[in-house]
């Protein structure tokens, strides 16, 4: 199977454009007209199923100025900030459109959500509401409209309320077993076998790409500084957080917490506002970050470059994460390194020492500076910085294969610390496993949780939706056919 990861997946054939008969659009259009009124209850998220379901979503959709549209991949269904779905594929008049998918309920809701200003949507290629009305301003000049009310309602047994809205968008996609699923899932041990090779694959590209830089770079310290702050940036702060590990250099950064915490937040522009905070403690911390950056400013980001705190979850705002790189940057020793056994012993015991590096009291009572402190008021306390999962996700995405890079490590280990099922792995999974598959298969070895995700990246993302030209499947039932003879 180690062959499979050499191999470039070829894109699905193009098909052609769906024929939709006038009388299907004329039915629509009455039963709109019968069933629909402003009490039905359907909310953006029910409009989110029925895009992503083929089930629910109707065959004959039309663009509101009269094209037909045919849906070859609805995209990957965005559970983050930005739109809805990622990287959906469409036929409008039989011309193939790929791009985002933003959902809402009305038109001018996009006017309302302020995405005309936001680059997070420029790459928006359909517009899709419940309701019909006039294209909003600030739409991607290319990006279609599509109201779904009349194509929906067309069908008189659509409830709103049939819709578990629980269960997306894992549970019901893909409606079929895929071809991968159909083979792995009677054998979890070929499963493990593919898994821990696309891992292996992933954590190779990795320190192969940290041993270049480490050829270049004049410090091996700033190249796993660079790493560890990209990681904690995670995908919207990446660029952001990288930038600011090359103007605030590892060899300059404080050795004092609150002061490399108060260069960081300054030179990302989110020093918080101590005027804002709920109490004496905060506002006193808030003040001495702010004294201590204007005392000794640094190179600041551009302000396009600023963190986006936007859509982010509370533990993962933008001020923890710069908190969590503050906590290890002035660990005592310098940057937390991988430097004893890879065993799984050594690597839990790894992961326990930048869950220790990163605690921080000021942090574990409170989300922030705005926040009250934990037990004030209803809101539970925040978790640790950096907990058992995040500190396994850093392991294997960044000291694993700079240890390696660094010929540290031998090679990449059998076992790694699970981190938490990330959105594309649970996806990755139900293509591979099949709907109803066991997560213990693979959710206590994090070595073949990376192999979900390279998986995905070689093989899913290119293929999907059909399947039928993906070189891990024909692959899979070649062997499956070798071992049956």
């Amino acid at each position: 199977m180690d062959s499979l990861y050499d191999t470039e997946s070829p894109q699905p054939p193009a098909a052609g454009p769906i024929a939709v008969s006038e009388e299907v659009l004329k039915a629509s259009t009455a039963a709109s007209a019968q069933l629909f009124s402003s009490r039905l209850p359907v909310s953006e998220r029910h409009v989110q199923a029925i895009w992503y379901d083929p089930s629910l979503r109707p065959a004959a959709i039309e663009t509101q100025d009269g094209r037909s549209v045919r849906v070859i991949d609805p995209g990957a269904w965005n559970v983050e900030s930005g739109p809805d779905f990622r990287d959906a594929t469409l036929e409008i008049d039989g011309r193939r459109v790929r791009g985002d998918v933003e959902i809402h309920l009305r038109p001018h809701d996009w006017t309302a959500h302020g995405h005309a200003a936001d680059k997070a949507y420029a790459k928006v290629a359909a517009h899709v509401t419940w309701m019909p009305g006039p294209r909003p301003e600030g739409l991607p000049p290319d990006a279609v409209s599509i109201a779904l009310e009349s194509a929906v309602c067309a069908d008189p047994s659509f409830s709103p309320s049939s819709i578990d809205l629980a269960a997306y968008p894992y549970a019901h996609i893909p409606a079929t077993p895929r071809p991968c699923a159909r083979i792995l899932m009677r054998d979890p041990d070929l499963a493990v076998a593919v898994l821990r090779a696309a891992g292996i694959r992933r954590i190779g590209i990795k320190a192969a790409r940290m041993s270049r830089l480490l050829q270049t770079a004049g410090s091996a310290d700033q190249v796993l500084w660079e790493e560890m702050l990209g990681a904690l940036g995670y995908k919207s702060n990446e660029a952001s957080f990288r930038e600011l590990a090359r103007i605030l250099p590892i060899e300059q950064m404080p050795r004092d917490r609150d002061e490399a915490l108060a260069a960081l937040l300054g030179a990302a522009r989110i020093l918080p506002d101590f005027d804002r905070t709920q109490d004496g403690e905060a506002a006193d911390f808030a003040r001495r970050l702010a004294e201590t950056w204007f005392k000794n400013p640094r190179e600041r980001l551009p302000p396009d470059m600023r963190p986006r705190a936007a859509g982010a979850r509370p533990a993962n705002s933008p001020l923890r994460r710069l908190a969590a790189a503050a906590a290890l940057a002035a660990a005592p020793g310098g940057l937390p390194r991988l430097r004893g056994g890879a065993d799984p012993a050594g690597l839990r015991g790894f992961v326990r020492s930048l869950c220790e590096a990163a605690r921080w009291p000021f942090f574990e009572s409170r989300w922030g500076f705005s926040s009250k402190r934990a037990g004030e008021g209803d809101r539970p306390g925040p978790p640790a910085l950096i907990g058992q999962a995040r500190a396994a996700a850093l392991a294997a995405n960044v000291s694993v294969p700079f240890a390696i890079a660094e010929g540290r490590l031998p090679g990449v280990p059998e076992w790694l610390p699970p981190e938490d099922l990330s959105q594309p792995m649970r996806q990755t999974a139900h293509r591979l496993l099949g709907r109803d598959h066991n997560a213990a298969l693979y959710s206590s070895n994090g070595l073949l949780m990376q192999g979900l995700l390279q998986t995905r990246r070689d093989f899913c993302l290119s293929v999907h939706p059909d399947c039928k030209a993906c070189p891990l499947a024909a692959a899979l039932a070649r062997d499956a056919a070798e071992r049956k003879k």
